[in-house]
């Protein structure tokens, strides 16, 4: 198994998790705020999908490919915490905004590792 194999496995398993945490919070939604709730569901995946876009077109091996899979169980483990914190551990009203802020963050993380991946160079020692 490779580092790319690893990054876009860790990128799957995010979508998985926050996948089963939308279909938790939208029990009991009603059938007019579907649209919505698709519309978040795919806002929630972006960084996922953007990770997983981003190691497919990495090495499979080097510096910069297990870089991209600390980066991604970086950035998966930072949403998981929070989305375990804010929904099941210290649940509030406000817990929702989670769905539409954190995925901005992702996308951050997600766009520093992907610069900081085209800007350095893969050598070996």
């Amino acid at each position: 198994m490779n580092a790319r194999h690893i990054s876009q496995g860790i990128s799957a398993l995010g979508a998985i998790v926050t996948c089963g945490l939308i279909a938790f919070t939208a029990q009991g939604a009603e059938s007019g705020s579907w649209p919505f709730l698709i519309g978040v569901l795919l806002w929630a995946l972006l960084p996922y999908v953007a990770l997983y876009a981003i190691a497919a077109r990495a090495s499979k091996t080097g510096i910069k490919a297990w870089s991209l899979a600390a980066a991604t169980a970086g950035i998966s483990a930072f949403a998981i915490y929070f989305y375990w914190s804010g929904f099941f551990l210290h649940s509030d009203p406000q817990s929702g905004l989670l769905l539409l802020i954190l995925p901005g963050y992702q996308l951050a993380g997600a766009f520093i590792a992907w610069v900081v991946g085209k800007l350095t160079s893969d050598t070996r020692t």
